[in-house]
């Protein structure tokens, strides 16, 4: 074969096929962690709308519990966003 088809077969299947995996080993701790920091954010999210909605339901309750009870479930889903 000739050399210049050679270098262009070899350069076409590192762009086909070992740098997207080069990109991917790359940026995989970047990405890991940004998934992590997102399930943190939601379940402290999640924690805080819990908080919340309790927090307010007991605080309606003491007038009338069944008002607690819907203002408390409002709050939830509310603070959810």
């Amino acid at each position: 074969m000739n050399s210049k088809i050679k270098v262009k077969l070899r350069v076409w299947a590192y762009e086909q096929f070992l740098e997207p995996i080069e990109d991917f080993c790359d940026d995989f701790p970047r990405n890991i962690g940004n998934f992590f920091l997102g399930v943190l954010e939601g379940v402290g999210q999640l924690i805080l709308a819990l908080f919340m909605g309790i927090l307010v339901g007991c605080l309606f309750a003491i007038l009338w519990p069944p008002l607690g009870l819907f203002v408390g479930i409002i709050v939830f889903f509310s603070a959810l966003g």
